[in-house]
């Protein structure tokens, strides 16, 4: 398939939706139909199919990186939008399945964060991130990205101060656990970072350092059929409960 089609397709499909406190893999951006047959998460990863970016992915022989917001040894970056997170919309199991299969796979995972205390939505966020540590499986490829958290509308100066609740919060939240969702399902790896207005320059130097990290963090993935191969196996664990 040629640059010029990779560059004309910009939207990936919805590949999995969480409703009804599961989550439900979708085929080709539609959901799964119910006469579709399956026994088990393998056989159920044979059926899940991404639309057009099924054929760019397993072709793709360079290097991946997944993204939780192209000639030679270019690297694809898969950008991942899990929207309503947090929001009403979302039960609390749904979050909470939804966060573990982001941590699973993704070598980034953006948190934006929209001012600069730790309000109780977010308090309530992280406990759903905490509930899913113990259904976390160790496994040396997967829940190995960087928790990176973006806070807008601030400056680098809050930074510090921001950190310091962050962690005191975290501590909290994890208390009742000998393992925190950070260090499970993102080995210990945290930043955090300012994000100031939007109309000012150092928003768009924010911005560039942003990309910075991501060129920095090495692929999980050599070559996209792989990448197809876990992802689609991933979320057919998390649907069959596997």
């Amino acid at each position: 398939m040629g640059n010029w089609m990779r560059h004309l397709m910009c939207l990936v499909p919805q590949i999995a939706r969480a409703e009804n406190n599961c989550l439900q893999p979708m085929n080709d951006g539609l959901q799964l139909s119910t006469s579709v047959d399956f026994v088990d998460a393998i056989s159920l990863a044979n059926v899940v199919k991404f639309g057009l970016y099924e054929a760019v992915i397993n072709d793709w022989v360079g290097p991946i990186k997944v993204i939780s917001s192209m000639g030679k040894q270019r690297v694809l970056y898969i950008l991942l939008d899990f929207e309503g997170l947090g929001s009403f919309e979302r039960s609390e199991q749904e979050d909470m399945l939804l966060s573990i299969l982001n941590a699973a796979f993704s070598n980034i995972t953006i948190f934006n964060k929209k001012d600069f205390h730790l309000d109780k939505e977010t308090e309530a966020v992280f406990q759903r991130f905490q509930n899913g540590v113990s259904l976390v499986k160790a496994d040396s490829k997967l829940f190995r990205g960087l928790f990176h958290m973006a806070i807008k509308d601030v400056d680098n100066s809050d930074v510090e101060d921001l950190k310091k609740e962050f962690c005191s919060k975290i501590q909290q939240i994890c208390s009742k656990s000998q393992e925190n969702f950070l260090t499970k399902m993102y080995g210990g790896s945290v930043e955090i970072c300012a994000m100031p207005f939007f109309n000012r320059p150092e928003y768009h130097e924010s911005i560039r350092d942003i990309a910075v990290v991501v060129d920095e963090i090495p692929g999980s993935y050599s070559i996209g059929k792989a990448f197809l191969r876990d992802v689609k196996l991933i979320i057919s664990q998390i649907t069959t409960k596997d």
